[in-house]
């Protein structure tokens, strides 16, 4: 019985050994591939970062939303802003089937229509809401659709004066 024991511990031992080279084998070798990027783990991590602003009824709201991709290698495919907490967009960029998000479909919801603008640039993208009014006031939020990378979320709480 002890001899079987041995022989079966001496089995799985050897299976993880096994295991465990695979995994260092495997990130080295695609480690080198151009085309694999093998990303450390806070990459992973959904990241959300939040912001206060405050601004006066009647004038021009402009919230930043940084649209940077994560790697050289990547591009914003999807970038949706959401007002409080409905989980319908008031505004929507769709780059998903374009080239780059300068070539993409842009949807505004109905009853912000005459008030929201989007203005992109390289690097920034800003949510525009002129003229402001007291409704406007609460969280807005911007999140973007990467590529290759993992989706950002970033929060504006906007108060209105």
């Amino acid at each position: 019985m002890k001899l079987v024991q041995e022989k079966i511990s001496g089995t799985m031992n050897s299976q993880m050994y096994s295991y465990v080279y695979l995994l260092l084998w495997t990130q080295h070798v695609f480690s080198g591939i151009p085309s694999i990027k093998l990303k450390p783990a806070h990459h992973y991590i959904e990241q959300e970062e939040s912001t206060e602003y405050n601004f006066i009824a009647g004038g021009k709201l402009i919230l930043p939303c940084d649209i940077t991709p994560p790697s050289p290698d990547d591009r914003v495919v999807l970038m949706l802003w959401y007002q409080g907490t409905s989980g319908y967009p008031i505004f929507s960029v769709d780059a998903r089937y374009r080239e780059s998000i300068a070539l993409a479909v842009h949807t505004l919801l109905q009853n912000h229509a005459s008030r929201i603008t989007l203005n992109i640039t390289e690097r920034k993208a800003f949510l525009v809401i002129e003229p402001v009014k007291e409704e406007d006031a609460g969280e807005y939020r911007c999140r973007l659709d990467y590529l290759r990378g993992r989706t950002v979320r970033r929060s504006h709480m906007v108060n209105i004066i």
